[in-house]
């Protein structure tokens, strides 16, 4: 069983996060686009990384079809796998936080 908590929403992206395996999947979805908006994020995410961290988490999850979008959110991340589903190729993306 899964469960997710949203973690920010507003008029240009909603982030939430899921449990699910012992993990913390991340879910972005992104209403509006721009440079502002962008670096917007980029610091709630820095935040959340932050909030993790305090919490004991080691590593944050993400499945995308663009990991160019991930890096430019977070250098940081790295691909662990290629996935397919429905086909379409997607990336596993963790964030390490240890």
């Amino acid at each position: 069983m899964s469960n997710k908590a949203e973690l920010y929403s507003d008029e240009n992206f909603t982030l939430m996060a899921e449990g699910a395996e012992g993990n913390i999947f991340l879910h972005l979805s992104v209403h509006n686009f721009s440079k502002e908006i962008l670096r917007d994020f980029r610091n709630k995410f820095k935040v959340v990384k932050q909030e993790a961290v305090s919490l004991g988490i080691e590593y944050l999850f993400t499945v995308t079809p663009n990991k160019k979008f991930c890096k430019l959110i977070d250098s940081s991340c790295k691909s662990l796998e290629v996935i397919e589903a429905e086909g379409e190729e997607f990336e596993v993306m963790v964030w390490d936080l240890k």
